[in-house]
């Protein structure tokens, strides 16, 4: 299997190289693992015992010598979305295990990838600090395991849906969700490593357990073969992985890193029982952990939960970088604790090539002649300037991810005809650079990325100083670039060969709307917006795309209007009803889906600004009247009905519902029920003083709530609140590691119970899909500084219910005194939302009112309709349902637009 890697990784075209720089003839450093095919290696090696090839190319060797003496650089890499939490916790207590020999030969440093890298301790030789973090890792350390939760909502979304729903889209929906998951999990791992600083002996700790590289398998296996297309497998085709693996370990060889694998989900984890405080003067964290052989179960003592779909053949990635970069996978302690008694015999094994200052990475073979001595070392090489790079931070600018470059970079571009062939499609483009006087002989490389099916096609071009033409602002470069038949936008990013430094910039094509002109010329100012009225206050206009005919991946980009003092919390892009994706700053642009099987449609873009205001705009897209315009506000409302007892009702028909506006009845766009889509709930929970002998009664109910309640479709986070709120838990799907972030609350100050609800409300903001907000408190708000009503509005504009649950009744209830005001703007702040307040006694068991809550929010309802009127004010919503004794509940309405 080590085999097929250089073979499938060189099938990967190579960018093609036109740098107008000259190779430099210098001498380059490979290390080697080399050992003895039976006994130890009892001999000094020589260069004599070795040949080597580049490119094909045999090469001289210059030096051989033992790696002795160099600095280390150690990485501990710990991709959560890719790993469960046996693989995490085994991998980083084995590596604490070995932490003094590793320091022995240089730093160490701690990443976490959830998904976005973050270093957890800096590159250090510290060994109580990496001992500490990499103990607590071990102890409490989760995995997210994304790749197989996904699955697994799969299978209960096939197995659940309903007679006539299309079970081939749920599954090329699924697949290709599944595919940029791991796409972005591998880029972010090599754009990681591109950033940092090349140089020295590097090894990488990977931890992850994999993934398949031809996700198809699992998903065509699931699905019935009477419902599965022949054709589907070609269909999906777009989304295996296999090449996006091989460039990672490519690229990632080339930078020098030499890396390990650990997929330690099979190893059994050590005895916790052997695992001592150690004193805070020792360390600051306090927990040391002897690693023992005894097997042992799950680490906290819990039975393992039930298993989840697994991967088909999640080892091939890893196998990959491992052989390209001259590491091994590593699945057991004993095979790290050999691997890193081995780093000592390595050797530095140096020869002569002619190598530019920037290209592509080459492939390289470094053979020992002996037939008795085995070696292993990285497959790939290449020059400081590597194009892989430069293509990696163009494909994720035109994926819409922030450019950190520091070179200030603007593009345009727009569609210019093709002399002699009409069909043909080219685009002038243009691209300033914003720098002061250039060098007379500085050298630049531009790197283009242009969509190309589910990923991005990249082209290189080399650029001197003669190439760019100088105004009293900056720079400029003008040409031409050939363009695909569906391409409506390219990612610029340049790099100055001499220094390093980088940017780039994203541009959108446009009609050209004058007579062609030459390369020449100036190109005029960024597209309009399209005609409508002008933005005034607050607002968002949709920019890209006109209405028309579109299918498949459409790029939608929004211009939004924000009143002074006043900024934009997210922007939300929509198909229809579904959540594309949400931006959280300029530029407002995203991908959206438009299904092949079902096109008509529209796109959507929703603005919230930071006061809890939002305003729309849509487009529709292939329609009968594809060239209006939707000037309109879907509004959505989730919906509770109840029958006379207060119990839940479900299985009501669309006919039954009539939504009114101000009194005038509305027009239902869509109906749905909701209760089996995927939930997120915030739980808030009140830790005052006087909490102190309630608090273990309050954490067992909402416990039970996340273990036995939510699925593993849902989400939870977790606020704590008593003077002030605290986030104790982002939104995660990891329902036990929420459960478990209950035991640190601690009593302790008063009660700030409304700043409570809106920060609650904040954290959900940023949250698709359906959500809901339950609250504990068993004390009264009214002297805290929080203003009430700007809760009160928050929660009315939020679309978000809010259940409240009060302790302490006879006190709110009493009929005299200032309590009784206070019970009612708890009860209007609920009917506000379109939630509910539960006034308990402080004995009561309330486990049963957190799953009655749950039931109620199974039993929603979405019910979306477009005001026939929308002008500024507040508008009063209501949902009458049909049927003797039912009512209905939803938010009590929202804020107009101007």
């Amino acid at each position: 299997m080590f085999l097929a890697l250089p073979l499938l990784a060189q099938d990967v075209p190579p960018p093609a190289a036109d740098v107008p720089a000259g190779a430099v003839s210098a001498p380059v450093e490979v290390p080697v693992e080399v050992w003895a095919q039976k006994g130890d290696l009892r001999r000094e090696l020589t260069a004599a015992d070795f040949a080597v090839t580049e490119g094909g190319e045999p090469r001289r060797v210059v030096d051989v010598r033992p790696l002795t003496g160099e600095p280390w650089r150690f990485v501990v890499y710990i991709d959560r979305v890719l790993s469960g939490t046996r693989s995490v916790r085994a991998a980083t207590g084995a590596l604490a295990e070995r932490i003094r020999p590793l320091v022995g030969l240089g730093t160490v440093e701690l990443v976490v990838a959830e998904p976005e890298p973050r270093v957890v301790v800096e590159a250090t030789r510290h060994v109580a600090v990496l001992d500490e973090a990499l103990s607590r890792l071990f102890l409490l350390g989760e995995g997210r395991d994304d790749v197989r939760q996904a699955r697994q909502r799969f299978r209960e979304r096939l197995r659940s849906l309903p007679e006539g729903e299309d079970a081939v889209e749920l599954t090329g929906d699924s697949v290709e969700d599944e595919a940029r998951m791991v796409r972005r999990q591998q880029e972010r791992l090599a754009a990681w490593l591109a950033g940092r600083e090349r140089g020295g002996p590097s090894v990488l700790f990977l931890v992850s357990d994999g993934f398949d590289v031809d996700p198809r398998g699992f998903y065509l296996a699931e699905l019935p073969k009477a419902e599965a297309p022949p054709r589907l497998a070609d269909i999906l085709a777009p989304h295996v992985l296999e090449r996006d693996a091989a460039e990672t370990a490519r690229l990632t060889a080339a930078l020098g890193w030499t890396v390990y694998p650990l997929p330690l989900g099979d190893e059994s984890l050590p005895d916790l029982r052997r695992w001592r405080p150690r004193s805070s003067a020792e360390v600051p964290l306090g927990v040391s952990v002897t690693l023992p052989g005894q097997r042992q179960g799950a680490a906290d003592g819990k039975p393992e939960p039930p298993p989840l779909p697994a991967l088909l053949a999640p080892g091939e990635p890893l196998r990959w970088i491992a052989e390209a970069s001259g590491g091994q996978v590593l699945t057991s302690r004993a095979e790290v604790a050999e691997a890193v008694a081995r780093l000592r015999s390595r050797w530095l094994v140096a020869y002569e090539t002619a190598r530019p200052e920037s290209g592509p990475s080459v492939p390289v073979e470094v053979a020992i002649l002996d037939p008795k001595l085995a070696s292993r070392s990285r497959r790939w090489e290449g020059p400081v300037h590597l194009e892989e790079v430069a293509a990696l931070r163009a494909r994720e600018a035109l994926a819409g991810e922030e450019m950190p470059g520091s070179l200030q970079v603007s593009a345009q571009v727009r569609l210019a005809p093709v002399e002699g062939d009409p069909a043909a499609r080219q685009g002038l483009l243009e691209v300033r650079l914003d720098q002061g006087s250039l060098p007379p002989d500085s050298r630049w490389r531009l790197s283009l990325a242009l969509p190309a099916g589910s990923g991005a096609e990249v082209s290189h071009r080399g650029l001197s100083t003669a190439d760019l033409a100088a105004d009293p602002e900056g720079w400029t470069w003008r040409g031409t670039v050939p363009l695909t038949i569906d391409a409506e936008r390219l990612a610029v990013v340049v790099e100055d060969l001499g220094s390093g430094e980088w940017g780039g910039d994203v541009a959108a094509l446009r009609e050209e709307e004058e007579e062609a002109v030459g390369e020449a010329e100036v190109l005029p100012a960024p597209p309009a917006r399209p005609a409508g009225a002008e933005l005034r206050g607050f607002g968002v206009r949709i920019l890209d795309p006109a209405p028309g005919r579109r299918v498949g991946p459409v790029d939608v980009s929004a211009e939004v209007r924000v009143p002074e003092g006043r900024r934009v919390e997210r922007v939300e892009f929509f198909w229809n009803d579904e959540l594309a994706g949400t931006v959280y700053g300029p530029p407002f642009r995203h991908r959206v889906r438009v299904p092949l099987d079902r096109p008509e449609g529209y796109v959507r873009v929703s603005a919230l600004l930071d006061d809890g205001s939002t305003t729309e705009d849509a487009v529709p897209l292939n329609g009968a009247n594809v060239g209006e315009r939707l000037d309109v506000r879907l509004r959505e409302l989730y919906v509770v009905v109840t029958d006379r007892t207060g119990k839940p009702v479900r299985g009501l028909p669309r006919d039954r519902f009539r939504v009114r506006q101000d009194g005038t009845v509305q027009e239902i766009a869509t109906f749905e029920d909701a209760g089996s889509l995927p939930l997120t709930v915030a739980l808030a929970i009140d830790s005052s003083a006087s909490m102190f002998r309630k608090l273990e009664n309050v954490q067992r109910a909402a416990a039970s709530l996340l273990r036995g309640g939510l699925s593993t479709r849902d989400s939870a986070l977790l606020v704590d609140f008593d003077t002030r709120p605290r986030l104790v838990t982002r939104p995660t799907t990891d329902l036990p590691s929420v459960a478990r972030s209950l035991d640190l609350l601690r009593p302790d100050g008063s009660t700030g119970l409304w700043e409570a609800v809106a920060f609650s409300l904040e954290q959900l903001g940023g949250v698709p899909g359906r959500k809901a907000l339950i609250v504990y408190s068993d004390g009264v708000g009214e002297g805290e500084p929080f203003s009430y009503r700007t809760t009160l509005r928050l929660a009315r504009r939020s679309g978000v219910p809010v259940y409240l649950i009060v302790t302490n009744a006879e006190s709110v209830h009493r009929s005299g005194g200032s309590l009784r005001p206070y019970a009612a703007k708890l009860r209007d702040l609920a009917r506000a939302s379109g939630g509910s307040v539960y006034f308990m006694q402080a004995e009561d068991d309330l486990t049963g009112v957190y799953h009655e809550i749950l039931a109620e929010l199974r039993s929603q309802y979405t019910l979306a309709f477009y005001p026939k009127e929308e002008a500024g004010g507040w508008k009063e919503v209501r949902v009458e349902v049909q049927g003797e004794g039912l009512s209905a509940r939803t938010v009590s309405g929202y804020e107009g637009e101007e």
